[in-house]
């Protein structure tokens, strides 16, 4: 619990964030082991809660049927499931990361929610701002607020802006451009 500077044991924190109305696990995309943490702490809200579902970010709105189907053993072998879901082109990651995820949501019949927009969407806000997407192409989304000074550090530390131009390597990012395109990731 940060505002106490204490840490709590994994059964404090499931019964605490089993009263909460949504949970987001944070991860780096390629870890193994955050990945069977996420899957720990489902097996423990499920558990504790009872019915919940998971949400997940690499996969499209457009994709919700997929998903629907998924659960309802439809695609009784994953690598069906992943080709028809367009794996390779909506996410990009090592499938076997997030396939213990996928499965624990049908074994228990658990909606698996698709929570993003389409990456083309992402790249045109990004090049030509919010407000250059016409209405009936935002993906249902809606103008995320301006970015906070923190955010702008944060976003651009990871992106690389502050490495000298005269380096040998890809130029500085446009950072405004990034965060325009990070913003719409996170509002999706």
């Amino acid at each position: 619990v940060p505002t106490q500077n204490r840490v709590l044991s994994h059964p404090d924190m499931v019964h605490r964030l089993a009263t909460t109305r949504v949970v987001l696990l944070g991860e780096t995309h390629t870890r193994y082991d955050i990945h069977r943490w996420q899957l720990h702490v489902a097996a423990g809200l499920l558990a504790t809660r009872g019915r919940i579902a998971l949400g997940f970010e690499m996969f499209p709105r457009r994709i919700q049927p997929i998903l629907d189907a998924f659960i309802s053993g439809h695609w009784p072998d994953p690598a069906e499931f992943l080709s028809a879901a367009g794996w390779g082109e909506v996410w990009r990651y090592d499938a076997a990361l997030y396939l213990p995820l996928f499965e624990f949501c049908r074994q228990f019949a658990l909606p698996m929610l698709a929570l993003n927009c389409e990456r083309p969407l992402v790249t045109r806000v990004g090049k030509d701002g919010w407000d250059a997407i016409p209405e009936a192409e935002r993906d249902g989304l809606t103008p995320a607020r301006p970015a906070t000074e923190a955010y702008r550090t944060y976003l651009s530390n990871i992106g690389g802006r502050s490495r000298d131009p005269a380096l040998p390597g890809p130029p500085p990012m446009d950072l405004d451009r990034f965060i325009r395109a990070q913003q719409t990731w996170d509002r999706a």
